[in-house]
């Protein structure tokens, strides 16, 4: 039975990859999965998951037709590189990293420099995840009903990448095209920001609970469940915020000016107005 790719290879087997991993499985659409990671345990793992059929090397990467960067935004920039002279033609090359721009630069240059070689890169997102790391919290539903960001590159061929959308949709994710630029300018407000709300709200704690430690014992379930982010992986997020810096400092100008408009609605004692925009809020909240 024909397959839409026979031989895929996901470098970086953590939660992500592993869960991309095992929805491929899932589809019926993919042969073999091969993974690698420098973590020889999270690729280990990944194989006693049932996520991956086997353990690889990069230089097995030229007799595969799907390749997955599954590394974080700056580490998939330097990945991309050393793989691409061995990527056999036609291959088609996707990432899943909640930056686009700098990615897309980087195939961009590559492909400049190399013009022979036939390389189909699609910018992917899928819009899933959990403050959770490594492989062993990989689910094979963590894409389910999620949307899936592609981001088309200019020398991506139709057909490879009409494949690989068709692949994402049999992963039960909902596909979504869209342009770097806009895809980054989106995820500074839905995804970035959220993600140093979380680290703020801690530091705010941490500075109270200096004083006196008894604020830490009256953290109840509205704290906990609005800092989940803040356990994320710093190293992860530092790149995300490096290669979003412009529409990131944008966004937490605006959240700043967001701040400033609700004390003075407080110290000036406007509740009325407040009780009107926040009802406002809430219902557009229940409405998502």
């Amino acid at each position: 039975m024909e397959m839409l790719f026979e031989n895929v290879f996901i470098i970086g087997t953590g939660l992500i990859g592993t869960s991309l991993a095992l929805a491929m499985k899932s589809s019926g659409e993919i042969r073999e999965i091969q993974g690698y990671d420098v973590n020889s345990e999270h690729v280990v793992k990944a194989l006693e998951l049932g996520g991956i059929d086997r353990i690889g090397q990069l230089k097995d990467i030229d007799a595969c037709d799907l390749v997955v960067l599954a590394v974080p935004v700056e580490g998939a920039k330097d990945v991309l590189g050393r793989i691409f002279p061995f990527l056999k033609e036609g291959t088609v090359v996707t990432d899943v990293g909640s930056t686009k721009r700098e990615i897309i630069k980087a195939f961009e240059s590559l492909h400049r420099c190399m013009k022979d070689k036939n390389v189909n890169f699609i910018g992917g997102h899928p819009m899933a995840g959990s403050e959770k790391s490594g492989p062993d919290g990989a689910i094979q539903n963590l894409f389910k009903g999620k949307t899936y960001v592609l981001v088309r590159t200019p020398s991506c061929n139709d057909e490879m990448f009409e494949k690989f959308r068709v692949l994402v949709t049999k992963m039960d994710a909902s596909p979504i095209e869209m342009d770097a630029e806009l895809h980054d300018r989106i995820v500074s407000v839905t995804s970035h920001l959220p993600q140093v709300v979380s680290y703020i709200l801690v530091q705010t704690l941490i500075d109270y609970a200096r004083e006196d430690e008894r604020y830490v014992s009256l953290v109840g379930s509205g704290f906990r469940d609005t800092t989940r982010l803040a356990t994320s992986i710093p190293a992860v997020w530092i790149d995300i915020f490096k290669q979003n810096k412009d529409n990131l400092t944008d966004v937490l100008n605006h959240f700043q000016a967001q701040i400033e408009w609700f004390k003075g609605m407080i110290e000036t004692e406007r509740y009325e107005e407040l009780n009107e925009s926040v009802t406002k809020i809430v219902s557009f909240k229940e409405k998502l």
